[in-house]
Parts: C-alpha cells; sequence; structure tokens
C-alpha cells in the first residue's frame, strides 16, 4: 500500500480546529501514540532513516507497520500495517527477528475526516505542530490542501523523521528516546 500524504509546518491548531469544524469536517478526537521504532541488526535502515518497523500503541488497539519511504514524494511511502494483539508479544516477535528496538517516542493527534481524506493534526516533542493530510489520491491530497488555505508549494513530503530531521535540525534517526518527557 502506498501513502498519498502531504503535511505543513508550524500551524496554529486553534485555527485549524476552527477552518476544519466550519468546514463540516468530521472530528475523530484526540490520541496519543507511543511507538518503538525497530531497524535492521546492522543498523543499515538508521543510517537512511526512511525504512522502519514501528510498533504503535493507540487508543484503537495495537498496529505494527513495515514503513519504507525512501521515495520522497506525495506517494511515496510504502507502508504495511497489521493490527496485533498484544504490544510486548510484537515487541518480543519482532526482536526474536533480529530487528533492534531502538527508539520510544510519543506524539500528539487530533485527526478529522472531510470528504473522504483524513487530516491530522500532529504534536511531537520539540516542535511546532503540524498537519498532514491523506487521501485516495493526489488530488484529493491537493484540493483538501486548497480548502484548508494552504500553498501547494510548502508542502512537505517524506516521513516524520526525515522531515524533523530537516526542517529542525533533530537527528531522531539517531536518538533512542523522543518522547514528552525526555529527548536524548
Amino acid at each position: 500500500m502506498k501513502e498519498i500524504e502531504a503535511r505543513f509546518l508550524e500551524i496554529d491548531v486553534q485555527a485549524m480546529e476552527i477552518k476544519l469544524k466550519e468546514l463540516g469536517a468530521r472530528d475523530l478526537g484526540d490520541d496519543f501514540f507511543e511507538e518503538i521504532i525497530f531497524y535492521d541488526k546492522d543498523l543499515e535502515w538508521q543510517k537512511d532513516g526512511r525504512i522502519h518497523v514501528r510498533l504503535r500503541k493507540t487508543k484503537n488497539g495495537t498496529f505494527m507497520s513495515y514503513k519504507d519511504a525512501r521515495d520522497e514524494t506525495l506517494s511515496g511511502t510504502k507502508e504495511i500495517e497489521v493490527k496485533v494483539d498484544d504490544f510486548n508479544s510484537a515487541r518480543s516477535l519482532l526482536e526474536a527477528a533480529g530487528l533492534v528496538a531502538y527508539r520510544i517516542q510519543e506524539k500528539k493527534r487530533r485527526s478529522f475526516v472531510l470528504d473522504g481524506v483524513k487530516i491530522d493534526i500532529d504534536q511531537w516533542p520539540a516542535i511546532p505542530p503540524y498537519v498532514e493530510i491523506e487521501g485516495r489520491s493526489e488530488e484529493a491530497v491537493r484540493e483538501m490542501a486548497k480548502r484548508l488555505g494552504f500553498s501547494w508549494d510548502r508542502a512537505i513530503f517524506g516521513n516524520a523523521g526525515a522531515t524533523i530531521g530537516k526542517y529542525y535540525n533533530i537527528p531522531i534517526k539517531h536518538l533512542r528516546h523522543f518522547t514528552f518527557s525526555k529527548v536524548e
């Protein structure tokens, strides 16, 4: 599966929530993500920072994902995601398969849906909030960006780690903790 998404950085959260409500977006509420990022045993994936396996705990359950974002385009991220029953068992399985639990990270998310397009307001430690728009097609993502008042020439593509590194100079791929209580 390919993700078709774009990010727009440094947004005013309150203004964005008001705009989404005015447009009639359905508010899916807040979530808090606890994640572990896994790399291959030789840490080759970590060097580039664009391939990883993520184990994520949310209010909707626990999910394991393979993500490959080497193609930094609108539809460049390959993602394979499965729901798993138990966070700790999934972690044990990944480690037994030879993957390294490298980084613990957290983020807060407020999600909306409008006309089949998902709009997430993401808040990570140490950086300003941003919006991620994900849709079925490039046209749907572009149209939603326009409706929300974003200029397409400010769209950012690629994974969150690469975005945080490039625009905020935080070397997330080398951090062991990227949480609201610890960044190191």
